[in-house]
């Protein structure tokens, strides 16, 4: 057989050729998927800019989007330069299987944290009570809540434990009651202790005059009468405002001559003859 060193040549421009080819349309396409996912991010971050979704799922959107659309530029790419992309799509399937059994619970924890940012029980500043724990909202992430506890404690929570407790927030309303009991004793006059009561209550200023403090018996309990004084305050208010009426309380029963007894028990001895 006798070598043929036109065909081969001609066949090596043919490659080379068609190769070169494909090198140029791949890296066209490269550039130009890269102007079109730039454009397509801008677009998409003026379009959610202009809905009320939280600035954090607003920025995750954006970069799933961004990730998910360079996936498909790197495998168009590949295409064209001829190279079979069904294995790289397995490999990515088989990648994303394993990750997600291997995060079930950063994906239960990221799921909450979405439901979380939707339906926005509590926003940064609030003060809350949430998985067992009371203190300010700190940071509200995908995955966890950050917040700071009354002594300065910085305790971290996974969203899935938000999401099935209870939230109860305490920065919700404008407004709280503020529920103060305070025990007399039996013999004291009931009328004057509620008079000295509503008189401390009135003279607080922190204090909201409408609507106007009450003052009744709550109950009738072992050692005490308890007294029940029932007022309105502005939310950042009430922590100070809760101290400064107990204070004042006490200082008017000091002057009224009321007293406030404590758990006692009389104790009868009988001798046998």
């Amino acid at each position: 057989m006798k070598f043929d060193f036109n065909s081969v040549l001609n066949y090596a421009k043919h490659m080379v050729t068609e190769f070169g080819f494909n090198i140029i349309a791949a890296l066209a396409i490269y550039f130009i998927g890269k102007f079109v996912i730039k454009f397509i991010n801008k677009f998409m971050s003026s379009v959610l800019d202009k809905t009320k979704l939280d600035k954090t799922i607003q920025e995750f959107l954006g970069h799933l989007v961004s990730i998910l659309l360079n996936i498909f530029l790197i495998l168009a790419v590949l295409a064209k330069l001829g190279i079979e992309t069904t294995s790289f799509i397995a490999i990515l399937g088989a990648l994303s299987l394993a990750v997600g059994l291997a995060t079930q619970g950063a994906l239960a924890n990221f799921a909450a944290g979405i439901l979380l940012m939707i339906f926005k029980p509590f926003k940064a500043g609030d003060f809350v009570e949430i998985a067992g724990e009371k203190g300010i909202i700190d940071k509200i992430t995908i995955l966890v809540i950050n917040l700071h506890t009354i002594d300065n404690k910085k305790v971290v929570i996974a969203n899935k434990k938000v999401m099935d407790g209870i939230i109860i927030n305490y920065s919700a309303n404008e407004k709280r009651r503020l529920d103060l009991v305070v025990g007399i004793g039996y013999s004291d006059d009931i009328d004057k202790a509620r008079k000295l009561m509503l008189e401390a209550a009135s003279e607080q200023e922190n204090l909201l005059k409408d609507p106007c403090p009450a003052v009744a018996v709550a109950s009738l309990g072992d050692s005490s009468v308890n007294m029940l004084v029932k007022a309105w305050v502005n939310t950042p208010d009430y922590i100070p405002a809760k101290a400064e009426l107990t204070e004042r309380i006490k200082k008017k029963f000091d002057q009224g001559g009321i007293s406030i007894p404590f758990p006692q028990q009389d104790c009868h001895i009988f001798k046998e003859e």
